[in-house]
C-alpha cells in the first residue's frame, strides 16, 4: 500500500480525541467561540442568499423557506469542518447521530417541499428520503468494516454523488443561472437550461458525505483534517501553481486539437463569469462564495480527501502485481479524471482536467486537505482575475 494512504488512512490523531484537562473549560471556551463563528457564518450566508445574484421561486414565503432550508444543510455540512464542535457532536449524539441526520433531513426538506407540492405528496417524499438518507448509517452496524478505507466507503461516495439525480431528490431551491460550469452543483431540474442550483438533493449529498466521514468513519479523521498548521501557506501556494500549470496544459492541447488559437482558446477557459457574475458587488460576492467557500472546498473533501486518500487502499486491497508507488500515482489519476468528469466548478473540457490533475499531483506532495482546498481556491481566484484583466469573459 502506498505511503501516502498508510501516513493518512489511519484512526482519529490524539489532537481530534476530547481532553478533559482544566475541568473542560477549555473545551466549553472553544465550543462557545465555535458556536460564534457559526452562526455569524449563517448570518453572512443569508445576506448573501437573498441579494440579486440567486434566482428564487416566485412566492416570498416560498423564498424564505428554501433560504432556511438551506442555510440548515448548509450548517449540516460545514459543522463538521470544526473539530471543536465536530468532538461535541460526536459525545453527545453517540453512533446514531446519522440517523438523526437523515431524519431531520428527510422531514424538513418534505416539508418545505410539500408547501408546494401538497400534503400527500409532502409524506411520501419524507418516508422515502428517510429511507435513502438512512441507508448509508445503517450499512456500517450490517457490515462492520474497519477502521482502514473499506469498499463500503467508496459506495457511500457514489451514492452521494447520484443522490441529486435518484426519484425524490431532484428540484433546485435557488440557482445561479450566470454559472456557466457548475460541477457538482449542476441544475437537476428537466426545466432549466443552464446554472448552478442549490436543492434537496445537492444538498442532501454535501451533508451526508459531512455527516458520514467525519462522524462515522474514522480513516478519515487524517485526510479531511482542516486544522492549521506550519507550512500550510507555503502548501497552498504549491497547490495553486500545480493547478495552474495543469490548466496552461490543458489550453495548449485544446488549442492544438480545436480550430481556435491560443487567445481564443483562453477567452474560453477562464472562470470569470462563474466566479463575479455578471451584476452588482452583491451578486460578485455570491459568486464568490459559491466558488471558493463552497464548490472548492467539498471538491477537494470528495475528490482529495477521499477518493484520492481511499484509493490507493482500495486499489490495494488483493493486488500485489503494483508497487506501493504505482498505485498511489494510478489513485491520483482516477481520482483526477472523476474531477473533470464530474466537474470543476468554473471550468470544463480539457482545461477541467489538466487542472484537476495538477491539484491530484500537489495533493500527492501536500497530503493535507486545508492547504489543498485553499490553493484550488486561490487558483480559480488567479484565473477569473486573469480573464477579467484581459475583458474576456468564459
Amino acid at each position: 500500500m502506498a505511503n501516502t494512504t498508510n501516513s493518512q488512512c489511519t484512526a482519529a490523531p490524539q489532537s481530534e480525541r476530547p481532553s478533559m484537562s482544566n475541568g473542560g473549560r477549555r473545551s466549553d471556551s472553544r465550543m462557545t467561540w465555535a458556536f460564534i463563528v457559526l452562526w455569524a457564518m449563517a448570518f453572512i450566508a443569508s445576506a448573501f442568499i437573498i441579494s440579486s445574484g440567486w434566482t428564487f421561486p416566485a412566492s416570498f414565503a416560498t423564498r424564505v423557506i428554501y433560504t432556511l432550508l438551506v442555510l440548515w444543510f448548509l450548517a449540516n455540512a460545514y459543522v463538521w469542518l470544526s473539530p471543536t464542535l465536530r468532538l461535541n457532536l460526536i459525545e453527545r449524539r453517540g453512533p446514531l447521530l446519522g440517523f438523526g441526520f437523515a431524519f431531520a433531513a428527510a422531514l424538513l426538506s418534505s416539508v418545505g417541499d410539500g408547501l408546494t407540492l401538497g400534503f400527500v405528496q409532502g409524506v411520501g417524499l419524507f418516508f422515502w428520503r428517510l429511507l435513502l438518507l438512512s441507508l448509508p448509517f445503517a450499512l456500517p452496524f450490517i457490515l462492520k468494516p474497519t477502521a482502514y478505507p473499506h469498499h463500503l466507503d467508496l459506495g457511500v461516495v457514489a451514492y452521494a454523488l447520484a443522490l441529486p439525480h435518484l426519484p425524490g431528490f431532484s428540484g433546485d431551491w435557488i440557482t445561479l443561472p450566470a454559472v456557466t460550469h457548475p460541477g457538482l452543483f449542476a441544475l437537476t431540474s428537466a426545466a432549466e437550461s443552464g446554472g448552478a442550483a442549490l436543492g434537496v438533493g445537492t444538498l442532501s449529498a454535501l451533508a451526508l458525505i459531512g455527516t458520514y466521514f467525519y462522524a462515522t468513519r474514522t480513516w478519515s479523521a487524517a485526510p479531511l483534517d482542516l486544522r492549521v498548521r506550519a507550512g500550510d501557506l507555503r502548501h497552498a501556494g504549491l497547490t495553486a501553481l500545480f493547478a495552474v500549470v495543469g490548466w496552461s496544459g490543458g489550453v495548449a492541447v485544446t488549442a492544438l486539437t480545436t480550430a481556435d488559437d491560443v487567445v481564443g482558446t483562453l477567452a474560453h477557459s477562464v472562470p470569470t463569469r462563474d466566479l463575479f457574475g455578471l451584476g452588482g458587488v452583491a451578486e460578485v460576492f455570491t459568486h464568490l462564495l459559491m466558488a471558493l467557500g463552497l464548490a472548492a472546498l467539498f471538491e477537494s473533501v470528495v475528490f482529495r480527501g477521499l477518493i484520492q486518500s481511499g484509493w490507493p487502499y482500495w486499489l490495494s486491497r488483493g493486488t500485489t502485481s503494483l508497487k506501493s508507488g504505482a498505485v498511489s500515482v494510478v489513485g491520483a489519476v482516477v481520482a483526477a479524471i472523476l474531477h473533470a468528469t464530474i466537474g470543476v466548478y468554473g471550468l470544463g473540457g480539457l482545461v477541467s482536467l489538466g487542472f484537476a490533475l495538477g491539484l491530484t499531483f500537489a495533493y500527492r506532495r501536500v497530503g493535507r486537505l486545508l492547504p489543498t482546498a485553499t490553493g484550488h481556491a486561490f487558483a480559480l481566484l488567479i484565473l477569473a482575475l486573469l480573464g477579467a484583466f484581459f475583458g474576456r469573459v468564459g
